[in-house]
């Protein structure tokens, strides 16, 4: 039989997904401040176990870029938002501004193989990466991805 979803979650009704999700949020969110400083001090003084809705969720402040970047050029490289526990053996990317962005860590950090699924990419193929593998994650994304879902994969991002 085909599989047709990445995993049995892809099937969820809407209400599940949306229980599911903000089930999540609250714990997710204790453990984010307790592990990162930056985020704690943003977040100072609001209640994070209240955020159980996307209405609760909307109502948190925005982290401005500006904020981002003066917190990293305070406490490098990035600014007490990120639990640096995590990151052995990860990379630093670099976004415009320059804002300096973990890689966060385990295979396929960042969920790629479910859209490469989605777009019919299947184990065994090869797949012709041409994002960069420089100082931003792009090239890193689609790799991790297709080699999580057992691709070969072609680097091919552009040089210097």
């Amino acid at each position: 039989m085909t599989q047709i979803f990445f995993e049995d979650r892809e099937n969820q009704s809407p209400e599940q997904r949306e229980t599911d999700l903000m089930s999540r949020l609250a714990p997710h969110l204790q453990q984010a401040i307790k592990s990162c400083p930056g985020l704690a001090a943003h977040l100072k003084g609001i209640d994070v176990s209240a955020v159980t809705s996307r209405r609760a969720l909307a109502e948190l402040p925005v982290l401005r870029k500006t904020t981002l970047m003066q917190a990293q050029a305070e406490n490098p490289p990035f600014g007490g938002f990120a639990d640096a526990t995590q990151l052995s053996g990860t990379r630093i990317f670099m976004s415009p501004g320059p804002v300096w962005e973990p890689q966060p860590p385990g295979l396929d950090p960042w969920m790629s193989a479910r859209a490469l699924f989605a777009a019919g990419i299947r184990s065994g193929d090869r797949v012709h990466n041409a994002f960069s593998y420089h100082m931003t994650p792009g090239g890193f994304i689609i790799d991790e991805g297709a080699r999580a879902l057992g691709c070969l994969v072609f680097p091919a991002g552009v040089g210097n």
